[in-house]
């Protein structure tokens, strides 16, 4: 075989390996709403670990969902009295797991500071590196007072 040969067929076959890696990623993005890929990549995203991730799997089985990712949106499925006696010896994990999902962050208040005391005249928030001639002119006290 002769060198050019080789090179035409090299050629052909990383373009026909383009290609098939093309329509596997079109074939993907087409597949449709799949509720059990939306509830792996919920658990992923909560960084559920694999026992977690069952019993969640488990909880939605039971109580026949269709959609097991409506488990991170509804806490009351994980009220006590909703949970199915199949489950119950995992009770309390999945009051964990529910105290996890759903609770709330603490608020940041913002620190007394960053705020103006009362009666203060408005100011530029503006960093203190911005330099001067950017700044829009403020206007006269004859303008205020005339208002």
């Amino acid at each position: 075989m002769k060198v050019e040969t080789v090179v035409i067929l090299a050629a052909l076959g990383g373009v026909a390996v383009l290609l098939l890696l093309f329509s596997w990623i079109m074939h993907r993005r087409q597949r449709g709403y799949r509720p059990g890929e939306l509830f792996l990549s919920l658990c992923r995203a909560h960084r559920l670990g694999w026992k977690q991730c069952w019993w969640l799997w488990q909880l939605a089985r039971q109580q026949q969902l269709t959609d097991p990712g409506r488990l991170f949106l509804e806490p009351e499925r994980f009220e006590a009295s909703r949970i199915p006696v199949a489950l119950l010896p995992r009770k309390r994990h999945l009051q964990e797991l529910r105290e996890r999902l759903f609770r709330m962050p603490p608020r940041k208040t913002p620190p007394e500071t960053a705020r103006p005391p009362l009666g203060a005249p408005p100011t530029l928030n503006v960093p203190p590196w911005t330099p001067a001639e950017t700044l829009p002119p403020l206007p006269s006290n004859e303008t205020l007072e005339s208002v």
